[in-house]
């Protein structure tokens, strides 16, 4: 790995960032841009008109490098002695992996986002925050993502555009004899899109939608991975594989693409995939507060 990032991410922190988006407060979100998914996921409906703001920002340097966190809040949004990239490739729920674990810079972007590093505390006012309660679980996502970016506009001066592209990665497919996922018909109301805790090697999930398991893949796969199984629903599942891609057949544990069609009865099969990602037109290191 290259870059100061890639020197100063702890095992932990990269865990943290690989992991984040399925926790329960979720850090990165199934919405895109200003839209989200309706009930039968045919289309995308907006959910604003117009971008929603964070009611109080804290912006201050840490020089501390001590201790880490990064993610949405009940009422708003955290990130404690972090580089600015997390923050931008949560914000725009980017899916490269690679931007958000090591030293790989954001097209456009200066080396700074991925070195200095910032303590960010972002709250909403009460009314937004009742007013959020009153959306789906993947709504609420999408306006939080839409208001950590009104802030990187304002505080950070972040301009971007969107470019996407074809690149090689895999479709995900039910296996020859058929899918091993064990769907759950009883969801815990505290925990509506279920339970997912990720590690390298393992995957374990209570309640889980079926779109968290195709995002978990991408982190090892390093690319997004495409859902061509047709399942939905929620569902109960472990995964034990291999973290080492150079694994070879003596090993303990299986490979992802072994474990992923014995274990759970699917295949990963070698595909092209949209990507989309974003390129900074300027970005400036903020005053602080």
């Amino acid at each position: 790995m290259r870059g100061p990032i890639a020197c100063n991410l702890n095992f932990n922190l990269k865990l943290l960032l690989f992991a984040a988006g399925w926790t329960a407060t979720a850090m990165l979100a199934l919405g895109q841009r200003s839209a989200v998914p309706n009930g039968s996921g045919a289309q995308l409906v907006d959910i604003v008109t117009k971008a929603p703001t964070f009611e109080v920002v804290s912006v201050r340097p840490n020089k501390s490098g001590k201790g880490f966190a990064l993610g949405f809040t009940p009422d708003g949004f955290t990130a404690t002695n972090m580089p600015l990239q997390p923050v931008i490739v949560n914000a725009y729920n980017l899916r490269n992996q690679e931007l958000m674990v090591s030293g790989q810079i954001i097209p456009g972007g200066p080396s700074w986002i991925n070195s200095d590093r910032y303590d960010i505390q972002a709250k909403m006012s009460d009314s937004d925050i009742a007013e959020l309660q009153k959306l789906s679980v993947d709504q609420q996502l999408a306006q939080k993502r839409l208001m950590l970016q009104s802030m990187l506009a304002d505080r950070f001066k972040l301009r971007v555009h969107r470019e996407s592209k074809q690149a090689p990665c895999y479709a995900l497919v039910i296996g020859k004899n058929g899918s091993k996922m064990k769907g759950v018909k009883s969801i815990d109301p505290a925990l509506p899109d279920g339970k997912l805790t990720a590690r390298p090697g393992a995957v374990t999930a209570q309640g889980a939608s079926f779109v968290r398991l195709v995002f978990v893949l991408t982190g090892p796969l390093h690319c997004p991975v495409q859902d061509k199984t047709g399942l939905v629903g929620k569902y109960d599942f472990t995964l034990q594989y291999s973290p080492d891609p150079g694994s070879s057949p003596d090993d303990s544990e299986p490979s992802l693409f072994t474990a992923v069609q014995e274990q759970l009865g699917l295949r990963l099969i070698p595909t092209t995939v949209p990507v989309e990602g974003i390129v900074i037109d300027h970005v400036e290191q903020p005053s602080t507060n």
